[in-house]
């Protein structure tokens, strides 16, 4: 038996709201989805509570549970084709063309970020989820993961990793192509 204690009855109040916010995001904005997968969660989770081993918290076997079912859920759909990071070129990205090493990390002069003009931010004022939930739909399903993880659970870089069974480097790279592709389609979308 482990030393930390399942506690179903307050599976609830405790996790739902964060579990399914996070469901939300990774499926597009899909509430209903979302609201399916976290029940399913933790149904899945009373079925196999006695396999919990308190080796990480409550609440990261619950995500983890979900994670597993987001990931079940876009392959049922089919929604996606991953792509490994070695099946992409650096031709294949637009990396190159906002980043310059050569220029001590400076943006490309005819790359780069535009000033808004006050028009363009009242739009991005009324419609910006809608965009970003629009643009998120085109990174892969892992990336997106990812993302959610660093900047909605705040989790740190080395436990996402080993979740993801990735090294740092990709970690970071997966990051940079995550940002540079959001802004890009967020860019195209406003004009």
């Amino acid at each position: 038996m482990s030393e930390i204690q399942l506690n179903p009855l307050k599976w609830t109040d405790k996790y739902a709201d964060d579990m399914y916010r996070y469901a939300f995001f990774c499926l597009n904005g899909d509430a209903d989805a979302a609201c399916d997968l976290v029940q399913d969660t933790f149904l899945s989770a009373l079925e196999k509570k006695e396999t919990f081993k308190g080796i990480a918290s409550e609440k990261t076997w619950l995500f983890a549970i979900l994670k597993n079912k987001i990931s079940d859920h876009y392959r049922k759909k089919k929604i996606r084709k991953e792509t490994s990071l070695d099946d992409i070129s650096e031709e294949g990205t637009s990396v190159h063309y906002f980043y310059n090493p050569q220029k001590n990390g400076r943006w490309h002069k005819d790359h780069e970020p535009k000033e808004w003009n006050s028009s363009e931010i009242r739009l991005l004022e009324k419609e910006k989820y809608s965009i970003l939930h629009r643009c998120l739909e085109l990174l892969p399903v892992k990336w997106k993961s990812i993302l959610a993880e660093t900047y909605l659970e705040c989790k740190k870089g080395p436990e996402i990793c080993k979740e993801h069974d990735i090294s740092p480097s990709n970690y970071w790279v997966i990051l940079h192509r995550c940002k540079v592709q959001l802004r890009e389609c967020i860019e195209k979308k406003l004009k």
